[in-house]
């Protein structure tokens, strides 16, 4: 990514941070932080979310008829779910106590490649790098929009979020680029 596309990018979502950190105390509920925090951030990263064919909300993630799951949103690619976003409350406590429930959608659907798990505020990103369709243990980038709004965000997390942008996104090689790069 060239130095004035990067600048612009991080312009980008500096102010989108500070944004969602300002609204952030207001979204007391899941619905209102997928309303107010996930679905501009979903937006930013270039994907339309009034569009079905591009990103679903409550997407089935079933394993077998007798279990009954949904995914907050899938993102497809080439009419295939290939990102489940699953979010919670923002502020809520125990994010990580969540990447279970994000683990059985990601091996659910044999297409998805890259599984999201948000809070609004902060944002972990995981692939299947190890395994296909196990999704990693831990996350190959990781971001709280409350320290970007601040200007806290390095180069190599911005360039690894504006990888995830539908512009670049490439899901064959998510797990790849994952073992490549761990960013925190």
């Amino acid at each position: 990514m060239e130095a004035s596309a990067l600048s612009d990018y991080r312009e980008k979502l500096v102010e989108f941070a500070k944004r969602a950190a300002t609204a952030a105390p207001r979204c007391a509920n899941e619905e209102s932080t997928k309303m107010f925090l996930v679905l501009p951030m979903i937006s930013l990263l270039g994907y339309d979310p009034m569009d079905p064919n591009e990103v679903f909300p409550e997407h089935p993630c079933d394993f077998s008829e007798k279990y009954k799951n949904r995914v907050d949103y899938a993102i497809f690619k080439g009419g295939d779910p290939v990102i489940a976003i699953e979010s919670k409350p923002a502020g809520a406590p125990g994010l990580r106590d969540d990447r279970g429930q994000l683990r059985s959608y990601f091996n659910a659907a044999k297409t998805v490649k890259m599984g999201v798990l948000t809070d609004g505020l902060i944002w972990e990103f995981y692939a299947d790098s190890d395994e296909p369709n196990m999704m990693d243990n831990t996350p190959f980038l990781r971001f709280d929009l409350r320290e970007v709004a601040s200007g806290k965000v390095d180069d190599s997390a911005l360039e690894g979020l504006h990888s995830l942008s539908k512009a670049v996104f490439d899901p064959e090689n998510i797990g790849a680029e994952a073992k490549r790069k761990h960013i925190y």
